[in-house]
């Protein structure tokens, strides 16, 4: 490193003006060129990240600020009830009147009885009382000043300032299709086969059959008698004329003939 030396100086339009410049000495660039140069920038970039992790985890572990109207006429803590986190801070502002905060509870005669965790004292109209809670609990406090009025709140402090999870969206069940009912075919009723009236039969008239006379043959006397007296040898068959008809077939049809015309005369006799 160089070391500085003056020099007399003096302006040439003002020769009165005289002074002197001083020489500094001017640091060495550092060795190693762009890549030197480089890791010093990165060096400085990671050390500014640093910083701003602790200013972060700072301003996290120092927590929110909470504000408390202690109110007159009514006399009411204004929220009455509050829920912070390890870390945070309350601040209690009087207004309307005087106060205390004061750490207990008030029993139903309207006497308080402090625990001893915190109490403000008496602050005047305007004042604040601030207070970190540092542990988790729940923490009931009242004014002394107007117990009688029931004035009391609870502060409850979580172990954890920790974001509840978003629930993650729950998909709308999808509904199961609704079986048709299947129409069943709807037998189509079968007409009975009307039956084809049978035609009766009509009655024929049988006609009555009329008796007409009956042949009788009554035996003839004399045939008997011949019969009985002649011997059972049959009779000599005579020969048939030569070129004539034969006599026996015509015997009989003249035998039959007068059985019939004797048997229907004798019919005729037992009608009348």
């Amino acid at each position: 490193m160089a070391t500085g030396a003056r020099r007399p100086k003096r302006c040439v339009r003002h020769r009165r003006y005289a002074g002197s410049v001083e020489s500094v000495s001017v640091p060495a660039k550092p060795t190693g060129g762009r890549r030197a140069y480089g890791e010093s920038m990165t060096t400085r970039r990671a050390a500014l990240a640093g910083l701003l992790l602790l200013l972060a985890a700072a301003g996290a572990v120092r927590g929110a600020t909470i504000a408390v109207d202690a109110r007159a006429a009514p006399y009411v803590f204004t929220p009455t009830n509050l829920t912070i986190a390890v870390g945070d801070t309350v601040v209690w502002t009087m207004l309307g009147e005087p106060h205390t905060v004061t750490s207990g509870t008030i029993d139903g005669n309207n006497v308080g009885h402090p625990d001893g965790r915190f109490d403000s004292g008496t602050k005047l109209v305007g004042e604040q009382y601030s207070l970190t809670f540092t542990e988790a609990g729940t923490f009931p406090y009242f004014c002394i000043i107007h117990a009688d009025t029931q004035m009391k709140g609870t502060v409850t402090v979580t172990s954890a300032a920790t974001t509840p999870p978003t629930p993650a969206p729950t998909a709308p069940p999808t509904p199961a299709p609704t079986p048709r009912p299947t129409a069943r075919p709807t037998a189509a009723p079968t007409s009975a086969p009307t039956p084809l009236p049978t035609p009766s039969p009509t009655p024929t008239s049988t006609p009555t059959p009329t008796p007409g006379p009956t042949a009788t043959l009554a035996p003839s006397p004399t045939a008997s008698a011949s019969a009985s007296a002649s011997p059972t040898a049959p009779p000599p068959e005579e020969p048939n004329p030569p070129g004539g008809i034969d006599a026996a077939p015509a015997l009989i049809v003249a035998a039959a003939l007068v059985a019939l015309v004797g048997g229907g005369g004798w019919w005729l006799l037992r009608r009348r």
